[in-house]
C-alpha cells in the first residue's frame, strides 16, 4: 500500500479489504456532490494508485427538486474531470415521478439513483461492476431507527450493509465527523444540501431532533449504543442468513430458469426461515425486497401452507401475484402466469405447448410438434426385453406384422373422455385433469396421442391400452390369455424435461 494514503484512505481500504469490496473490475462512484460523496470519491482516488485497483467511473443523479441541483451537477462534473474519472449525469424530475409512483420523493429519488446507477453499470466495457455508494458510520443509527418503526426483521436494523449484491459502501468504517474533519481540514470544496437542515424528511428529523433529545436521557449516546447493537445483531443475521440460504436451496426448483416453492418442504421449516424463504424467492424473481412487507410476507406463507393442491392466488404489491398449484408456489406477475402453468404442468410429467396442436404420427419416423422443440419417436422394437419405461414412454403392442396407422398427437381436446387401461369408467379430459389439479392455464396444451377417435396415451397419466411399465406388461399378456406380443411400437416424447 503506498505510504502517502491518507489515515481515512488507509481505514477505508482495510475495512474494504476485509469485506471484499474492490474485488471487481470496476466501481461506479455515486456523487452526489455532498460531502459524504466526495469523500468516498476523494478516499478511491487516492487508492486508485494501488496496483490492480478497479477502474473508477462517477455518475450524477440530477433530482430536479432544489434551485441547486444545477449547481450540484455541474460541481460534480467539475470534480470528476479534475481528478481524472469518467463521468456521466442522469436527470430525472422526482416530484413528477413521485406523484405517478404514489411514493414520497424520498423514496423515489432512492429508486431512481439505483436505476440510474445500474444503467451505467451496464453500459461500461468491463464486466464485474460494483456500485459505491456514500453510507458511513452514522447513518447506521439513523436507518435502523427508521426501519425499526416501520416494523422490520433483523434484516433492517442490520442495515445498511458493506456489501448488498454489486452495491458497496466503503465508508461505514468512518463517521460524520471524521468525514468532515479529513475535507474541511484539506480545503476541499463540497455542496450544501440545505434539505439536511430540515425535518421534512424522516432521516432528517432523526438526525437532527430525535436523537438530541434521546441523547438527554439515555445512558450512551444514541447512536454509540446503536452501533453496539448493530455490531451484535449482525452476527446473528450472518448466522441465520446462511441457514436460511441453504433452506432455500432445499426448498426450491428452477423450471426452465424460475424458481417455484415446494409448499410441503417451506411447511417443515421454523417461523423464522419460512419468512426468509418467502421474501427470498420474491428478491430472486423481482431484484428487490422494496416492495415486500410484512403483511404481504404472512399473507404469502399463508397461501403457501394452506392445505389442498388446487390452484389458487393472492394478489401482492404493484400487480403481482402469487400463484400456488400442485404443491408449488411462485411470485410472477399477470402476463406470466400462463407460461408459468405450463412449466409446473411440465414439470409434473405432462407434455404441453402453447399452441394448438393435432399432428399425424408415422410410426418409424420422428415428428416435431409445431412452434415447439418437442419431438415425437416412435420406433419398431422387436425384442419386448428391450422395453426401458419412463414417463414419457409408451409402447403399443403388436400381434402381427402390420404396422399400425392413425396416430395423431392432439391437444385441446378436453371435451373428449379418456379410460385408464383396467377400468370400466372413463372421465372427460376436463374433469381428469381437474381431479388431478392440473393448473387450469396449461390443461388446453397437454398433449395426447389418439387413433380411431380414442385417447390412447396421455404423458404424465397413463394410456388406455399398451404397455407404460413392468405391471402393464403383465397385465396385457394376462389379458391375452399368455400370447406374448410379436414385437412394439415405441413412443417416445422428447420436450427437454425430466
Amino acid at each position: 500500500m503506498s505510504e502517502v494514503l491518507s489515515p481515512e484512505a488507509r481505514l477505508v481500504y482495510e475495512f474494504a479489504c476485509g469485506e471484499g469490496l474492490f474485488e471487481c473490475d470496476a466501481v461506479i462512484i455515486g456523487l452526489s456532490g455532498g460531502p459524504d460523496s466526495v469523500m468516498l470519491g476523494e478516499v478511491l482516488n487516492e487508492l486508485k494508485t494501488i496496483d490492480s485497483f478497479p477502474k473508477l467511473y462517477a455518475v450524477h443523479v440530477n433530482h430536479n427538486i432544489r434551485e441547486e441541483a444545477g449547481e450540484d451537477e455541474s460541481f460534480a462534473r467539475e470534480w470528476a474531470s479534475s481528478h481524472d474519472i469518467p463521468f456521466k449525469a442522469l436527470s430525472f424530475d422526482i416530484p413528477a415521478l413521485s406523484a405517478e409512483m404514489g411514493r414520497g420523493e424520498e423514496e423515489t429519488g432512492r429508486i431512481m439513483r439505483y436505476k440510474a446507477f445500474a444503467q451505467v453499470a451496464s453500459e461500461v466495457p468491463e464486466t464485474d461492476v460494483r456500485i459505491a455508494v456514500a453510507h458511513h458510520k452514522d447513518d447506521i443509527a439513523e436507518t435502523m431507527m427508521m426501519n425499526l418503526f416501520r416494523g422490520c426483521g433483523l434484516e433492517g436494523l442490520v442495515s445498511p450493509v458493506a456489501r448488498n449484491g454489486n452495491i458497496i459502501r466503503p465508508l461505514l468504517c468512518l463517521s460524520k465527523a471524521q468525514i468532515l474533519d479529513h475535507l474541511d481540514s484539506r480545503g476541499i470544496s463540497y455542496c450544501i444540501d440545505k434539505t439536511n437542515a430540515s425535518d421534512e424528511y424522516t432521516r432528517n428529523a432523526w438526525r437532527n431532533d430525535l436523537f438530541p433529545r434521546i441523547s438527554e436521557v439515555s445512558v450512551k449516546k444514541p447512536r454509540e449504543a446503536l452501533g453496539d447493537t448493530y455490531a451484535l445483531l449482525k452476527d446473528d443475521l450472518e448466522f441465520i442468513t446462511g441457514y436460511a440460504e441453504q433452506s432455500y436451496d432445499k426448498c426450491v426448483v428452477k423450471l426452465k430458469g424460475h424458481p417455484f416453492v415446494y409448499t410441503d418442504r417451506l411447511g417443515e421449516l421454523e417461523a423464522a426461515i419460512r419468512s426468509r424463504v418467502v421474501r427470498r424467492l420474491w428478491e430472486e424473481i423481482f431484484g428487490n425486497l422494496t416492495d415486500l412487507s410484512y403483511i404481504n410476507t404472512r399473507e404469502a406463507l399463508n397461501l403457501m401452507l394452506s392445505e389442498g393442491h388446487a390452484a389458487r392466488q393472492i394478489d401482492m404489491p404493484f400487480g403481482r401475484i402469487l400463484i400456488k398449484a400442485s404443491g408449488l408456489a411462485t411470485f410472477c406477475t399477470q402476463d406470466k402466469i400462463n407460461e408459468l402453468m405450463r412449466r409446473l404442468a411440465s414439470h409434473l410429467g405432462y407434455v404441453v405447448t402453447e399452441h394448438r396442436v393435432s399432428l399425424d404420427i408415422e410410426c418409424g419416423k420422428t415428428a416435431i410438434l409445431p412452434n415447439s422443440d418437442i419431438q415425437i419417436k416412435s420406433e419398431i422394437i422387436e425384442n419386448s426385453g428391450r422395453l426401458a419405461y419412463n414417463k414419457k414412454s409408451w409402447f403399443y403392442p403388436l400381434f402381427d406384422d402390420r404396422i399400425p396407422e392413425g396416430f395423431t398427437a392432439c391437444n385441446g381436446i378436453l371435451d373428449m373422455r379418456y379410460r385408464n387401461a383396467g377400468s370400466n369408467s372413463s372421465k372427460s379430459l376436463s374433469r381428469l385433469f381437474a381431479d388431478r389439479h392440473v393448473p387450469r392455464q396449461a390443461r388446453e396444451g397437454i398433449i395426447c396421442l389418439v387413433r380411431n377417435g380414442e385417447i390412447m396415451w396421455i404423458p404424465g397419466i397413463g394410456a388406455s391400452c399398451g404397455v407404460v411399465s413392468e405391471k402393464s406388461y403383465e397385465a396385457l399378456v394376462k389379458a391375452e390369455h399368455g400370447r406374448i406380443p410379436t414385437g412394439f411400437v415405441r413412443f417416445c416424447i422428447y420436450d427437454g424435461e425430466e
